[in-house]
């Protein structure tokens, strides 16, 4: 029992400092201020995407209340539509989705999939010029879109049960965030009597 009150306190702690020190970076930062304080995008950028993490994490802790994934998409359109160099965050997004609902995360693997096929035409067809004078970006475009089409033929293959449980022991990365609040312990601990 101690052991376990020891590391719930620890972990309590690294999130802290974790926290705190991301915060520092951001708040600290020149290259931030000197943006902000003129008229510039990044700032704003920066406010929402802050504000796609905030909703996608809540979302994650309770999946049953998909308004948070409804807002956090929406500030991820209006981050997206500010500065579009934040689009590479759309596969992080489409993961941690996958993490914490692996139904709603195959379709969405789908949906990719299908836009890269889709792609793959255009640019046979010459509507794509930007794939042809970068060859690395059409690597890289064709790297997650095989990817994409991979993740969505393992999750099609699999069973997938609707029940939140299974998809929280699919997902080991993220054990801790399935937990009660000041429940910090595995899933092989938490099987055992305290």
């Amino acid at each position: 029992m101690g052991y376990l009150r020891f590391s719930g306190l620890f972990l309590r702690w690294c999130v802290f400092l974790d926290s705190a020190v991301a915060g520092m970076l951001i708040g600290f930062n020149g290259f931030m201020w000197s943006q902000a304080v003129i008229v510039e995008v990044y700032p704003f950028s920066l406010l929402s995407f802050a504000g796609v993490l905030c909703c996608l994490l809540r979302w994650i802790y309770a999946p049953h209340q998909e308004r948070y994934l409804y807002w956090a998409l929406f500030l991820f359109g209006v981050c997206f539509t500010n500065h579009q160099t934040l689009i590479v965050a759309a596969m992080g997004i489409e993961v941690a989705i996958a993490g914490a609902k692996p139904k709603l995360g195959r379709d969405l693997f789908l949906g990719n999939s299908l836009i890269f096929l889709v792609g793959l035409i255009l640019k046979a067809n010459g509507k794509l010029p930007g794939f042809e004078n970068n060859p690395p970006l059409f690597a890289i475009y064709i790297i997650i879109g095989i990817g994409s089409i991979v993740a969505w033929l393992w999750m099609a293959s699999a069973k997938l049960s609707p029940s939140v449980p299974s998809a929280r022991k699919s997902c080991p990365a993220t054990s801790c965030s399935w937990r009660q609040p000041g429940d910090w312990r595995t899933p092989s601990e938490s099987s055992r009597p305290p």
